[in-house]
C-alpha cells in the first residue's frame, strides 16, 4: 500500500533537482531512495542520496548510508534513528496533504541541508533552533512569556542571559523555590507549587519597573503571571533537556560540533 504523502513528495522531484533511484515498494512504509542535488550559498552543488519513508501524512528523510552527515547528532538535529529533524510540529504543519505542503516539505529539506553545510564550517548550528525532545515545548512556553515581558527579555533569553536555579531548601508551603537570574543578577523568586512570584510588591522586572515611580510587579500589565511562567518554563526546559541527554549518553559523538554534550572529556 503506497502512501499518498510520499507520492505527493515524489511527484515534485523534478522541480527540486531530485531523482528517484529506487521505485517505491508496495510494502507499507518501505523506503524510497532519491538523489537530490543541493545548491549551496557558495554555488557549490552537493548530491545527497536519501531514503524517504512515510508515516501517516508525514514523510521523513535520512541519508541512505551515512556519508556526508553523521548517523546521529543532536546539535545537527539528526535524530537517533538517523532521520532529519527539519521542524517542530507544534509551530509548523509538517504533514504532506496536498501539492502546496509537498512543496513546503521540499523547501524545508533543502534549507535544512544548506544549514548542514554552514554548520560544518561554523561547528555550531546557524540561526534559530529548537531544543531536543520534550524540551522544545518548554522552550516555546518560555519564549511566549518573554514576549509578554518585553523585547529585551526576548533577546536576553535568546542570548542565554536568563537562567533559573532551584533554591537549596524546600519551603513547606511553597515547595521548591526557583530563583531567576538575569545577566547573573538575581531578580525574583517563584514558588513552583503555587506557580507565582513570591514578592509581587517589588518593582516590575520590565523596563517600566525602572521609571521614577517604580511600577510594582503585581500591577504591571499581567507581568507577575508572565514572570512566574517564564521561571517555570525555564526550569522544565532544563529538566527535559537533562532527561534527553541522559537517554542518549550511550551514543558516540561525531566530533563535528563544538560543545556537544556527548563529547568525552580527556
Amino acid at each position: 500500500m503506497k502512501s499518498d504523502a510520499l507520492d505527493r513528495v515524489l511527484l515534485l522531484c523534478c522541480e527540486f533537482d531530485a531523482t528517484v533511484v529506487k521505485s517505491p515498494s508496495l510494502i507499507l512504509n518501505a523506503e524510497t531512495m532519491v538523489e537530490v542535488v543541493v545548491t549551496m550559498a557558495d554555488s557549490r552543488r552537493v548530491t545527497y542520496r536519501l531514503a524517504l519513508v512515510a508515516r501517516g501524512d508525514s514523510v521523513y528523510a535520512r541519508e541512505a548510508l551515512p556519508d556526508k552527515l553523521p548517523s546521529f547528532c543532536p546539535p545537527l538535529h539528526i535524530n537517533p534513528d538517523s532521520t532529519f529533524c527539519t521542524g517542530w510540529s507544534e509551530v509548523a504543519d509538517l504533514n504532506v496533504t496536498n501539492e502546496e505542503s509537498a512543496e513546503e516539505w521540499w523547501s524545508r529539506l533543502l534549507g535544512y541541508l544548506r544549514l548542514q553545510h554552514r554548520a560544518k564550517r561554523l561547528r555550531r548550528w546557524p540561526g534559530k533552533e529548537w531544543a531536543h525532545g520534550d524540551a522544545a515545548r518548554h522552550q516555546y512556553d518560555a519564549e511566549r512569556h518573554a514576549v509578554l515581558l518585553g523585547t529585551d527579555f526576548v533577546q536576553d533569553l535568546e542570548d542565554e542571559k536568563i537562567r533559573v536555579e532551584a533554591w537549596n531548601r524546600l519551603a513547606p508551603i511553597h515547595g521548591r523555590l526557583l530563583r531567576v537570574y538575569r545577566h547573573d543578577k538575581f531578580i525574583y523568586t517563584v514558588s513552583e507549587r503555587q506557580a507565582r512570584v513570591l514578592n509581587t510588591r517589588q518593582k516590575c522586572v520590565c523596563v517600566d519597573g525602572d521609571v521614577k515611580r517604580h511600577r510594582r510587579l503585581r500591577s504591571c500589565f499581567g507581568h507577575a503571571n508572565a514572570a512566574a511562567g517564564l521561571a517555570l518554563s525555564l526550569w522544565k526546559w532544563a529538566q527535559a533537556d537533562e532527561k534527553f541527554w541522559a537517554a542518549v549518553k550511550h551514543r558516540n559523538c561525531c566530533g563535528r560540533m563544538q560543545g556537544c554534550r556527548l563529547q568525552v572529556e580527556v
